[in-house]
């Protein structure tokens, strides 16, 4: 697996910000899932950022869809039997593709111009 960017100072301003966690994804990774606004796309999480999820808990399937030009989201359903009678959990993140359209930047806040290199992944 290529090695992933790190820009920990985003990162960390990104998490102030948007008071949620980061996780960063190279937009390649992202394009090989081919999510659109019209289907969900069926993704194998084991070689991303995302992959400790599926190696702590038994993961039924992960999807990604896009719904604009600079956001989409990742659900990862996963088993767990200590939720009965419901046993499976959906974790659901969201995917900024391009930061510099998000309200929190577009107001003046934010102060990156090169970030449509990778995305953001904030559950």
């Amino acid at each position: 697996m290529p090695m992933e960017a790190k820009a920990p100072r985003l990162e960390a301003y990104l998490q102030r910000v948007e008071s949620k966690s980061v996780i960063s994804m190279r937009r390649s990774t992202w394009d090989a899932f081919q999510a659109s606004s019209s289907s969900l796309a069926v993704i194998d999480i084991s070689h991303t950022p995302l992959g400790g999820v599926a190696e702590q808990s038994s993961v039924v399937a992960a999807v990604a869809e896009r719904f604009s030009p600079s956001d989409g989201r990742i659900s990862i359903y996963r088993h767990d039997q200590n939720d009965q009678p419901t046993p499976i959990n959906v974790d659901h993140y969201q995917v900024r593709l391009n930061l510099a359209q998000t309200p929190t930047w577009r107001n003046g806040r934010g102060g990156f111009n090169r970030l449509q290199q990778q995305h953001a992944v904030v559950p």
